[in-house]
C-alpha cells in the first residue's frame, strides 16, 4: 500500500495548477451555463485574479501537491479565514 503525502507546490506546479484550474473551470461553466468557452475563459481569468491577486503569495491561501510514492497525483488549495474561523477547500 502506498502512502499519500502533501508537499508544498513548486513554482512550475503552481503554474500548471493555475492553467488547469482556469481551463477546467471555464469548460465546466460553459457546459453548465450554455455560454461560449471564450467568455468563460475570460471569466475564469477575472475570478482567479480576484481570488489570488498575489498569486501563490496571496495571504490566507495555501497550496500543496498531493503525491503517492513520489509521483504527483493532484493539488490541494485551501483558503483560511482566521477572523471568521473557517476554511474553504477549492
Amino acid at each position: 500500500m502506498s502512502t499519500i503525502k502533501l508537499r508544498a507546490m513548486t513554482d512550475d506546479e503552481f503554474e500548471a495548477f493555475l492553467r488547469e484550474g482556469k481551463e477546467g473551470y471555464a469548460q465546466q461553466r460553459s457546459r453548465n451555463l450554455d455560454t461560449t468557452l471564450e467568455y468563460e475563459r475570460a471569466h475564469a481569468e477575472r475570478q482567479y485574479a480576484d481570488l489570488l491577486p498575489d498569486g501563490r503569495d496571496t495571504r490566507g491561501n495555501h497550496f500543496w501537491t498531493i503525491a503517492r510514492t513520489g509521483a504527483s497525483i493532484g493539488f490541494l488549495w485551501v483558503r483560511v479565514d482566521e477572523a471568521a474561523h473557517h476554511a474553504f477547500l477549492f
